[in-house]
């Protein structure tokens, strides 16, 4: 079927089956929804975080925006799944792009309030911390408490008597951004003069605002820095000389910059996380300090995070979805209810370890410039064929438009001009898939199918074509189980909440911090969470051989769930009858990994077993023919249970625990176990009456040893191998007894 261009293409979702499937699970609906509300509800730039510092109502009733992955084996699907599915977008948000012609984050005469969104802040990130805000309330605090201390704060540190700030409820305010230069200058009053010298040049430097073709607001960016500048300087140099005042209109723009505005949440977010990417300046070899991350920030502040919040659809989605004269008042209404703090605070987490420094820039500012590449996503810009007479014209072309979904693959265009390596596409939109931002969406075919990981942020994949075997099949989804995958942050964070964890109670005790001291929490929210799970007493999840818990997690009580699998056919189609004989091969796949001519052995194995073969049985009986890979043998184990035995005789709660693991061994294995319960009850009740005396003896530790290893299920030979699984655990058993407790 030959579609026109315009409208008729757009909407030729209708026709196809795949296509209304797709859009069912991508814009899922709220439960009450209209058909017209339905239409025009999608509010969502960025995927929710985990952890929130306060009560979330931006995502409260509305079902969660998840990403998806779809694979195919036609070239032309993900262009096509890309446009259309932007093109659905638009037409929800009735979006038309010649209704936002202009930039209003654009500096302009009278808009220095674009530093509200653009310009990062020490003084502000370092007195405002919503993780400490919160971790002072009693019970998780809503939006407007934040506020309220936040606001406290602030005043605090304006009615110090050197701030040289005044504040009058009523009276006529100076500019927001002269008051945040006091605040900045009492900042380095308390660092030094040479950190002032180096926080001045950074702002007065011409190449802030990189490279624009718009000149007028080159011009105005330049003057409002040297404004800027100029103030800051008044304000360490000179400080109670030339005094200013604050009104409460103005405190109250004020809290919201210190705690929304997207350059300063950026910032904020480094310095949770200075201690583990601060190093050596490329040049200079001397140690980066704060100033140098505000210079970092204050480079994507003005020039990739600005322009990201003037694109048309950005402006379209904040301007349905939040409140404020301004659009710059909108801009932080906006960041504050979805959370951008928290969004942000994550996804560097997620980058630390994972980002190096080179020759040229170091760890920090590589870590900045990925966060620019996020947000300076460029829309892809795929070519549709024209028609002419319901002829096709494969040389008269129609340039689309691609955004909230985007094609991953060799021949991908880019709506700039200035993109044109697309090795460097490929790799940047693999980049912004891998964050919390847009695309929301990444259609590709087996160029994103080996070796590359989608996985932080996604764990929904959508198979539009099935593969032809099972090695496809498990090379498409093991691009999303893989390290801090969002399905295993997800188990973690219903088990260990934001405020169960050490660190945010020790921020509940400790006493509060001196104004512009270093009051930034050190660790970020996630470290506490994987910090909490360590602290916990052993569990059968601690015998995963350094998996746990960043890439195998069982969560406490759920389903657990590491991707969700996405297949559009009817059920009765020939596609699920595939479909099932996939599955089981993709069993007997495993069973031959590492083994060569793969293929070929599971179709042998499946002509002999039939097709139908009962799937349990299938997974009951093969582990016993599985070739075991693991390094780890029965003297290594040992050796290794010799060593944790050592380190739980030290915590009685761990001791208990492992009895505890022991005593379910006991049960489940009961039929190979019943022989030798004796000498395992025997070994338990020495090990659980140990006393200061005798923890440190031979005897004790090699018990504790014993035990540890049984309960271990991947020891010398693993334990679910029916039949041969636990021969080893017991040898070690029957050593021990015969060793310590034979006379």
């Amino acid at each position: 079927m030959l579609l026109n261009v315009g409208k008729e293409l757009k909407q030729s979702h209708k026709y196809n089956q795949k296509f209304r499937l797709f859009f069912e699970n991508v814009f899922r609906e709220p439960p009450a929804a209209t058909e017209t509300s339905a239409k025009e509800d999608w509010p969502f730039l960025w995927i929710k975080p985990f952890c929130t510092y306060y009560q979330d109502t931006f995502y409260e009733g509305r079902p969660l925006p998840q990403k998806f992955l779809v694979f195919s084996h036609w070239h032309f699907v993900p262009k096509t799944v890309a446009f259309l599915t932007s093109s659905e977008l638009e037409r929800r948000l009735q979006f038309r792009k010649r209704d936002f012609k202009s930039s209003p984050l654009s500096f302009k005469k009278g808009l220095m309030s674009v530093f509200n969104v653009a310009m990062p802040s020490l003084a502000l990130a370092s007195l405002i911390d919503p993780v400490q805000i919160a971790a002072g309330c009693e019970s998780t605090p809503d939006q407007r408490q934040v506020e309220r201390v936040a606001r406290q704060r602030l005043l605090a540190a304006i009615q110090k008597p050197d701030s040289g700030i005044t504040y009058s409820r009523e009276g006529v305010s100076s500019n927001l951004w002269h008051v945040v230069a006091r605040l900045e200058g009492a900042w380095c009053d308390q660092q030094g003069v040479e950190v002032g010298d180096q926080l001045h040049a950074i702002i007065s430097d011409k190449r802030l605002g990189g490279t624009t073709k718009d000149s007028s607001s080159k011009k105005w960016l330049l003057k409002y820095q040297a404004r800027y500048a100029a103030w800051l300087w008044d304000s360490y140099a000179k400080m109670n000389e030339v005094p200013i005042c604050v009104n409460e209109r103005t405190l109250r723009k004020l809290v919201h910059v210190a705690l929304y505005s997207p350059a300063v949440c950026v910032l904020r977010s480094l310095l949770h996380s200075a201690d583990s990417i601060v190093s050596t300046k490329r040049g200079t070899g001397e140690r980066e300090n704060l100033v140098d991350l505000f210079e970092y920030v204050a480079r994507i502040g003005c020039g990739q995070l600005r322009n990201y919040f003037n694109r048309p659809l950005v402006q379209a989605i904040i301007g349905r979805s939040s409140k404020g004269t301004r659009y710059t008042d909108k801009v932080l209404d906006y960041c504050g209810r979805a959370h951008l703090q928290a969004v942000l605070d994550e996804y560097v987490f997620l980058q630390v370890g994972s980002i190096n420094g080179d020759e040229v820039k170091s760890t920090a500012e590589k870590l900045v410039d990925q966060v620019g590449v996020v947000f300076s996503m460029h829309a892809g810009s795929p070519r549709v064929n024209n028609r002419v007479n319901n002829k096709l014209k494969p040389d008269e072309t129609t340039t689309g438009s691609a955004h909230f979904a985007l094609a991953f693959g060799d021949d991908s265009q880019v709506e700039s001009e200035t993109v044109g390596d697309f090795e460097s596409r490929k790799s940047d939109v693999r980049t912004a898939f891998n964050s919390p931002f847009w695309p929301f969406v990444l259609a590709t075919t087996s160029v994103g199918q080996e070796g590359l990981d989608f996985h932080l942020y996604c764990k929904d994949i959508v198979h539009w074509n099935l593969p032809s075997n099972p090695v496809d099949l498990e090379q498409r989804e093991g691009r999303l189980n893989r390290y801090n995958c969002y399905s295993i942050r997800e188990m973690i964070s219903r088990d260990y909440p934001l405020s169960s964890t050490g660190g945010y109670n020790r921020l509940k005790t400790a006493p509060r911090p001196p104004e512009y001291e270093d009051s930034i929490s050190r660790g970020l929210p996630w470290r506490w969470i994987f910090d909490s799970i360590e602290a916990q007493p052993m569990s059968d999840q601690s015998f995963k051989q350094g998996l746990y818990p960043h890439w195998i997690y069982v969560p406490r009580a759920g389903k657990l769930e590491i991707l969700r699998r996405h297949l559009l056919f009817y059920s009765n189609s020939k596609d699920s009858l595939k479909y099932k004989r996939l599955k089981r091969d993709l069993a007997l796949y495993r069973l031959v990994f590492g083994q060569p001519r793969q293929e070929d052995i599971v179709r042998k194995i499946r002509e002999r077993l039939g097709d139908e073969v009962d799937e349990k049985l299938l997974h009951e009986y093969l582990p016993i023919y599985m070739i075991n890979l693991s390094p780890f043998t029965r003297e290594y184990t040992w050796e290794a249970a010799t060593k944790q035995a050592r380190r739980l005789l030290s915590k009685p709660k761990d001791i208990e625990a492992l009895a505890l693991l022991v005593r379910s061994m006991q049960e489940k294995y009961a039929q190979y176990l019943n022989t030798t319960k004796s000498d395992i009850d025997k070994l338990v009740a020495w090990v659980s009456c140990h006393n200061a005396e005798n923890s440190a003896t031979e005897k004790t530790t090699d018990s504790a040893a014993a035990l540890y290893y049984l309960a271990n299920p991947y020891d010398g030979t693993f334990d679910f191998f029916r039949g041969i699984g636990l021969t080893d655990d017991l040898g070690v058993i029957r050593d021990v007894i015969t060793k310590h407790f034979v006379r």
